[in-house]
């Protein structure tokens, strides 16, 4: 494995009130290459994961190391795209160092022709992949997805999750993806991490016996995956 995070002992809590709640509870991961996605129910700590990985949070202990170049791209729920700059401009907001050739990020996440348009002049999926783009200018060694797609319709989703693959394909980026849908995590992996509690519960490497991905999922898995995802009775 030479790129991907690399998590061990992480622990993170939040003050509410009187009280201390616990979000993580020394959760250890070693992603693998490839797709990693994340599920659990909602207060599980799926983006407190990603935004302690990305620095934007300090854990309360615990390592994360970034292996590779060290860089991260992270790409949020909304594209966060700026109002007034056109899709090459924006992508070019993503660069640490040195140029990227934007042209070039735009025409791999299949906006060739479109580097001088504006955001208001481009779909909800246009944007997301100008956010794509944006994520992957500065050459990193990990892209943190949080929920991208979920605002989009059933068949903009599903076209920018092939998209995603083949970004993926053609880079052999690794990616940490954030989703509260089964579908997408089984569509999308290659492993499954499973939240609850702040801790990992499960932990699936997704096989495919025709080695293609499907939309029509392994059902033994799914139904695994959907009963450890289930939220706790009170």
């Amino acid at each position: 494995m030479t790129a991907g995070a690399e998590i061990s002992g992480l622990h993170k809590s939040y003050r509410l009130n009187d009280r201390t709640v616990p979000v993580l509870v020394g959760l250890d991961l070693v992603q693998r290459d490839g797709i990693t996605v994340v599920v659990g129910p909602s207060g599980c700590g799926k983006t407190t994961l990603l935004r302690l990985v990305a620095g934007m949070e300090r854990a309360d202990a615990g390592v994360v190391r970034v292996r590779g170049t060290g860089r991260i791209g992270m790409v949020f729920q909304e594209p966060r795209l700026m109002p007034w700059l056109t899709a090459a401009q924006n992508v070019a907001l993503g660069q640490r160092r040195g140029r990227c050739d934007t042209t070039a990020l735009l025409a791999l996440t299949g906006l060739a022709g479109f580097e001088d348009a504006l955001p208001h002049q481009l779909s909800g999926g246009m944007q997301h992949r100008v956010a794509l783009a944006r994520a992957l200018a500065n050459g990193p060694s990990l892209i943190l997805m949080d929920e991208p797609f979920a605002a989009l319709d059933e068949q903009t989703r599903e076209g920018m999750q092939d998209h995603l693959l083949e970004v993926q394909r053609t880079t052999g980026m690794n990616v940490l993806f954030v989703t509260h849908s089964l579908d997408e995590a089984l569509y999308l992996g290659d492993r499954i991490v499973v939240l609850r509690g702040g801790r990992i519960a499960a932990d699936h490497t997704v096989t495919r016996s025709s080695g293609r991905r499907t939309r029509e999922p392994d059902d033994a898995l799914a139904r695994v995956i959907r009963t450890t995802t289930q939220r706790e009775e009170p």
